[in-house]
């Protein structure tokens, strides 16, 4: 019964209070590629923000969707972030 209910002792098949082997690594390791993704768009953020009204370099699939020359700039750094992690 504690194993079906929400609060009991059991919560999603797993003992709390205990963890099965390797969880806390695979979690640990999720933290750091969220934290590393999070890096990577406040830093892209921060210069589209700084940017703000670039002038556009083309349109892509109608006049709606454009390219300006801070996209590519985003994704230079972007790659930078997540390949340093």
């Amino acid at each position: 019964i504690g194993g079906e209910q929400r609060n009991g002792p059991f919560r999603g098949g797993v003992r709390h209070g205990h963890v099965r082997v390797g969880a806390e690594k695979e979690a640990s390791e999720l933290e750091s590629i969220r934290d590393t993704a999070m890096e990577a768009a406040r830093m892209a953020g921060r210069l589209i923000r700084d940017r703000l009204g670039a002038d556009v370099i083309e349109t892509k699939l109608n006049s709606m969707d454009l390219l300006t020359e801070v996209d590519g700039k985003c994704q230079e750094i972007i790659e930078k972030v997540v390949q340093s992690a």
